[in-house]
């Protein structure tokens, strides 16, 4: 049969009140940088008109892209990707192929206008 004992409790120095508040650490949002590279993009489309742009994030997650197709009915489009530089972590927009765009935002939505609206 065992005996209860009353135990000592040791006595721990004052850390503060229990409820105190974490220090919070300012973390920028997931790819903040992804969509503010895709929106001068976006941007710079619009300047150009005739396509119908978005910037689309898989079910919230994985890095956003943008999609564009044409204002008209042919219904051509192009997902244009990022990737990052290994040299400098800057990005680049790349085509569904590969191949980097122009990385002034005016000129790559030009770039995009012949591939999606060609003039035939």
């Amino acid at each position: 049969m065992a005996i209860d004992t009353p135990r000592r409790l040791k006595t721990l120095p004052d850390s503060g009140p229990i409820d105190a508040p974490e220090q919070a650490t300012e973390q920028p949002a997931p790819y903040a940088d992804e969509r503010s590279f895709l929106g001068s993009l976006l941007e710079a489309l619009e300047k150009v008109g005739g396509f119908n742009a978005a910037i689309r994030q898989p079910y919230g997650m994985g890095t956003p892209y943008l999609r564009v197709q044409g204002g008209g009915t042919m219904g051509n489009g192009e997902d244009i990707r990022l990737r990052r530089v290994a040299k400098d972590g800057s990005l680049r927009a790349v085509w569904q192929w590969g191949e980097d765009l122009p990385t002034d935002p005016a000129e790559a939505a030009e770039a995009i206008g012949r591939v999606i609206n060609p003039e035939m």
